[in-house]
């Protein structure tokens, strides 16, 4: 994997994309976690979706993907939830990173109608698998992991 060597990928960088259509939930919360996360049909969906990404790599601040390429930092969420230094490819060719999922089940009031559309539009499955219980909450994070 290579790395990029000025990423700012630290507690204070900010990252936010809108307006493009190839990356879904690339916010920052401003707002602590809730105190118990939402699972719905969205934020299954999403991790159903996530967990069979097809490629990582890194996205840039215009939404422009490089593959294989991981940033020297990780992204923290304003929760303390602690994201990878890459991005993933969907099967259906949009962009997330790691905190995904985390931001439906944690953050759902700070989410743009506009992303939220998005993942109503994927096309993944609405059931948690029993089999995936272990992953999805790995995948979800949890706020109590605060640095």
């Amino acid at each position: 994997m290579l790395y990029l060597h000025n990423t700012k990928t630290s507690k204070n960088h900010k990252m936010i994309i809108k307006g493009n259509t190839n990356v879904i939930l690339f916010i920052e919360p401003a707002q602590d976690a809730t105190p118990e996360p939402l699972i719905d049909d969205l934020t299954i969906k999403m991790f159903n979706c996530f967990k069979e990404y097809t490629e990582f790599g890194h996205v840039g601040e215009k939404g422009s993907f490089t593959p294989q390429l991981g940033t020297k930092g990780l992204h923290y969420c304003v929760c303390g939830t602690t994201s990878h230094n890459c991005d993933y490819i969907l099967k259906n060719g949009q962009c997330v990173n790691w905190l995904c999922v985390h931001y439906l089940a944690y953050h759902r009031s700070e989410i743009p109608e506009e992303e939220l559309e998005k993942v109503r539009k994927l096309t993944g499955s609405t059931v948690l698998d029993e089999s995936d219980e272990k992953k999805f909450n790995i995948i979800l994070g949890h706020p109590s992991e605060k640095n």
